[in-house]
């Protein structure tokens, strides 16, 4: 924080006698010391947590209800295509990309090859940017005994797979979880070699029941499979590299997971304005007043600028993909360029807006948590 310094300049008398001495009339603010006191919430969930999980655990602290991290949604799979795009257009990069695992466990050689490099997400991390993870799990439309891109979904009525037999073995559905959770643990265990943290927010909305994590308002069973993986990704594969964000739709205490397994609750919020975006906040925060608070996803939606001053103070916000225009990132690409159509989610200029409140942070203004 800059401090202003005021001068007072006095009108000095002439003939001074040399034995009066001078006052000094120049008054100096006191400098403001920033406040670096943590927001007061539960530790980490995954007990011996890594170096750099740990670090930036503190830094999301830290900023809480001070300022708020920005952040871009990959495109589909593993890259950083919408944080391209709003750096193209606007001279920042967001402080946090978020990848998508939902190709991860398909069997076709070209959904494999979107998940081989690590290297964007190096370079990511070496530069001081955020990396969060999420998960649109697909499994087969029908019984197999892998998943197939032709015969894959999230959507509970495209599936006779039921959630409950993923814990059940001997079950078709136990078989798909568990080679699934192995594909997942192994992608997610090349962030912990780097000694790169991701944000990782599986199973999202389920009290929406628009995925099959929700089938069916079978939230004893969303409970189960959070629980179960958090202690396979925890403790059997290790990954202590993991901060744990749970989605909550509102009014669904019966679908939390625990505080036990989780670190940060998230909102996904779209086509509403700033009043409906503090309505959420504050509802959250007072069912979960231990966690800090994240607006997970969004779209359509007033500027930033109005929606923190009503005191909705998120600890970052991530604006949805638009597939049409960042399935790549190159500046040929006619659709990555384009200034007129509007982004289906965040627009150049509400981007631009974003980035004229000091309260919004992009990856320049990101401090070295390694």
């Amino acid at each position: 924080m800059i401090c202003s310094v005021t001068l007072l300049n006095s009108c000095k008398p002439t003939n001074v006698p040399e034995q009066e001495e001078q006052k000094d009339t120049t008054h100096v603010n006191p400098p403001v010391t920033e406040d670096t006191t943590l927001f007061v919430c539960d530790p980490l969930c995954t007990p011996n947590p890594s170096k750099e999980a740990q670090k930036v655990y503190d830094f999301l602290r830290k900023c809480y209800k001070r300022k708020i991290i920005s952040g871009a949604m990959a495109c589909v799979s593993w890259n950083t295509n919408e944080a391209e795009w709003v750096n193209y257009h606007t001279g920042h990069y967001p402080a946090l990309t978020c990848f998508d695992l939902i190709q991860a466990t398909m069997t076709d050689d070209w959904a494999k090859k979107q998940y081989v490099s690590y290297e964007a997400y190096e370079q990511w991390w070496q530069n001081n940017g955020l990396i969060a993870g999420m998960w649109h799990h697909m499994v087969p439309k029908t019984q197999a005994a892998s998943t197939a891109s032709s015969n894959s979904t999230y959507k509970p009525n495209e599936t006779t797979f039921v959630p409950a037999n993923a814990l059940k073995e001997g079950t078709w559905e136990n078989k798909i979880y568990m080679q699934d959770l192995a594909t997942a643990a192994q992608l997610l265990k090349g962030f912990k070699d780097r000694n790169i943290p991701v944000i990782w927010r599986p199973y999202h909305e389920a009290a929406g029941q628009w995925f099959w994590w929700g089938k069916s308002g079978d939230y004893a069973t969303e409970v189960a499979l959070w629980q179960f993986m958090w202690h396979y990704f925890v403790e059997t594969c290790g990954l202590n590299n993991l901060i744990w964000v749970w989605t909550t739709q509102g009014s669904d205490q019966k679908w939390y997971p625990g505080d036990k397994y989780v670190d940060i609750i998230g909102r996904d919020i779209y086509n509403k304005t700033a009043p409906s975006f503090f309505n959420y906040y504050s509802y959250d925060e007072s069912i979960y007043p231990n966690k800090m608070i994240t607006l997970s996803e969004f779209g359509n939606a007033s500027e930033m600028k109005e929606i923190w001053e009503t005191g909705a103070a998120w600890s970052w916000f991530m604006p949805w993909y638009d597939s049409n225009r960042t399935k790549s990132a190159t500046p040929n690409s006619v659709k990555f360029t384009d200034t007129t159509t509007p982004h289906q989610h965040a627009t150049i200029d509400w981007w631009k807006n974003a980035w004229t409140n000091d309260y919004v942070i992009d990856r320049a203004h990101m401090p070295n948590l390694k």
